[in-house]
């Protein structure tokens, strides 16, 4: 893993050999205090980033490869989406399992993300499809499927409102979760696209 400065356009920090497998997954705490990784060595390793030395790392063995990870807003809870459909929530500080949502898809998760609210958590899959949880009752609220695009292969929210989602197809398209329908399709994209202005409009 690698830490660059935007601004200086340069590298300040490499990671070398953090894991034994390719790394699947990274996010960061919400206060900045660690980065924290996930990886096909089925672990999660947590790096303190002022000491830039790993504090914790996270194992089971009987768990399968981690293809997505983030934690909540409030910084308590990470998210973890596993091969296996499954997701898994551990509380930060303790690093205990919270929750486990199991077989929730019919293929692997390969991503999962939270509104801005933490109300929301939603999952794409190989099974082509999206779906949103409420996050406190751990129920699913609703679906988005469409087998013409390919995999869900990225997933991020765009306020508590919107999130948009990369397909393998290079499509991505842009769902309002509070209608529960497809807001836009960009079809073959990397295109130029703000979201800002779209989702204000």
């Amino acid at each position: 893993m690698k830490i660059f400065d935007l601004s200086k356009k340069k590298e300040i920090h490499h990671f070398k050999s953090a894991h034994q497998g390719s790394i699947n997954s990274i996010t960061v705490t919400p206060d900045n205090k660690y980065l924290i990784s996930s990886s096909w060595d089925k672990t999660f390793k947590f790096f303190d980033l002022d000491s830039k030395q790993e504090v914790y790392h996270l194992q089971n063995p009987q768990d399968d490869v981690i293809y997505s990870i983030t934690v909540t807003p409030n910084g308590s809870q990470l998210v973890a989406a596993y091969r296996n459909k499954s997701v898994k929530t551990f509380d930060i500080q303790t690093k205990q399992l919270v929750h486990q949502f199991e077989k929730i898809h019919k293929g692997a998760i390969t991503c999962v993300t939270l509104t801005n609210d933490g109300k929301c958590m939603i999952t794409g899959s190989d099974d082509c499809t999206i779906k949103v949880f409420d996050f406190e009752t751990k129920q699913e609220i609703h679906h988005f499927t469409d087998t013409t695009e390919g995999k869900v292969v990225s997933l991020k929210t765009f306020g508590d409102r919107f999130v948009v989602a990369g397909y393998e197809y290079r499509s991505i398209k842009i769902f309002d979760l509070e209608k529960k329908e497809l807001v836009h399709h960009f079809a073959y994209a990397h295109l130029g696209i703000n979201l800002k202005e779209f989702c204000k409009n």
